[in-house]
């Protein structure tokens, strides 16, 4: 039976995208950016368009603030 078991390492990233001060979420694999609008998370649609996948395969993920 375990032979029909497969390995899916994902990684979530929480960050303030949309600087209104509720964590955003990243789920890294899939390419999906979820905004939090302080009760649920939404997919959104045009901040995934804008990331950036440097390896087919990521293994993490990190956020930063440049200013």
């Amino acid at each position: 039976m375990q032979q029909n078991l497969t390995s899916f390492i994902e990684t979530l990233v929480l960050g303030y995208i949309d600087n209104d001060g509720d964590l955003d979420l990243i789920q890294v694999r899939m390419n999906k950016v979820y905004m939090n609008n302080g009760t649920t998370f939404s997919e959104n649609s045009s901040w995934q368009q804008e990331l950036v996948v440097y390896d087919p395969t990521p293994r993490s993920t990190g956020l930063g603030d440049i200013d």
